[in-house]
C-alpha cells in the first residue's frame, strides 16, 4: 500500500446516553472532557474562536501509552442537525507519524440511547507506521466515560420517578413542587419506606455542579426533622476506567444527643444507588 494513500479506521459503539446530550458535550462543552475522563485527558485549551464553532482551534494534553502527548486541532466541520463534528490535527506528536490526521464523529439517535460512529482518516509518513488503534481506543474510552456519566446524572441528578425503576421497594414516589428537574432551587417531595413505615421528605436542591457531577440537597420538611435540626445529603459521581464511583455524604445536627446517627438512611441511599446502577446497565 502506498505511503501517501489516505486510510480509514472506524468503529461504532452503542450508548445509553441520548444523542442530544452526547453531542452537546463533544461539540459545545469540550472543555469539560478532562473532568469527565481525567485518566485520558489532562487538559484542553481553546486558542482561537469559541467552543463548538467552526474554525476554532483547540489543543489537548492527553495520555498515550503512558506518555503525556500534545495535539492541536482545528474544528473543520460542524453539522448540528446530523450531529456530526470533524477535527483536523495541525500540530503535535501525531504528525511525527502521520502526514495528515482527521477525526470525524457522528452521534445517531436510536430508540433507546444513541450510536457513536468514530472515523479516523490518516496518511502515514512511512509504510511501517502502525495504524492508530491506540488513539481509537482512547477515543472510545472517553466516549464510554461520557456515557456512564450521563446515565448517572440521569439517575441521580435529573431523577424523575418511574414505576419501572427497581428501587420502588424504598421510594414510592417523587414529585417536583417548585422549579425544574435537576436545577438549583427546585423542591422535591419523596415518599419512601423506612423500617416498614411510609415517610415523607421535602428537599431543596441547593447545589448542582455538573462539571464536578455533584448535587447537594437539604431537607426542609418531613419525618427526618423530627429527630434532626438540619439534614443535608451531598452526592458526587466520579468517572472511573470501568464505570464510576458514587460518594454520599450526610451532614446532620441532632435534636438530642441520644438520637442515633442516621446509618440506616445512608444505607438506603447506597441501596438506591445500586438499584440505579442495575437499572441503567441492565441489558
Amino acid at each position: 500500500m502506498a505511503c501517501c494513500e489516505v486510510q480509514k479506521l472506524e468503529t461504532k459503539v452503542s450508548m445509553k446516553a441520548s444523542a442530544e446530550k452526547f453531542y452537546d458535550v463533544l461539540c459545545n462543552k469540550t472543555h469539560q472532557l478532562p473532568n469527565i475522563s481525567p485518566q485520558n485527558l489532562l487538559s484542553v485549551q481553546i486558542h482561537k474562536g469559541q467552543w463548538g464553532t467552526q474554525g476554532s482551534i483547540i489543543s489537548w494534553n492527553y495520555l498515550h501509552e503512558g506518555k503525556v502527548s500534545v495535539v492541536k486541532e482545528i474544528l473543520e466541520d460542524i453539522d448540528k442537525e446530523k450531529k456530526k463534528i470533524s477535527f483536523r490535527v495541525i500540530e503535535g506528536e501525531l504528525l511525527q507519524h502521520y502526514k495528515s490526521f482527521k477525526i470525524m464523529i457522528q452521534v445517531t439517535p436510536m430508540e433507546e440511547g444513541s450510536t457513536v460512529h468514530c472515523v479516523f482518516e490518516y496518511q502515514k509518513q512511512r509504510h511501517h507506521i502502525p495504524d492508530p488503534h491506540a488513539i481509537m481506543q482512547i477515543t472510545l474510552h472517553i466516549n464510554n466515560t461520557i456515557n456512564v456519566l450521563f446515565n448517572y446524572i440521569l439517575g441521580c441528578i435529573s431523577f424523575r420517578f418511574s414505576p419501572k425503576l427497581t428501587f420502588k421497594k424504598i421510594i414510592q414516589s417523587v414529585e417536583i413542587q417548585n422549579g425544574k428537574w435537576g436545577t438549583e432551587g427546585s423542591i422535591l417531595t419523596y415518599n419512601y419506606i423506612l423500617d416498614g413505615k411510609i415517610c415523607v421528605a421535602k428537599k431543596l436542591v441547593e447545589v448542582v455542579e455538573r462539571e464536578n457531577n455533584k448535587v447537594n440537597m437539604k431537607i426542609i420538611e418531613g419525618d427526618v426533622l423530627e429527630h434532626y435540626k438540619t439534614f443535608k445529603s451531598n452526592l458526587q459521581v466520579t468517572p472511573k476506567e470501568n464505570g464510576s464511583v458514587v460518594q454520599w455524604i450526610i451532614e446532620f445536627e441532632k435534636h438530642q444527643n441520644n438520637i442515633p446517627d442516621p446509618h440506616i438512611l445512608l444505607q438506603k441511599a447506597a441501596e438506591i444507588t445500586k438499584d440505579i446502577d442495575s437499572y441503567l446497565t441492565k441489558k
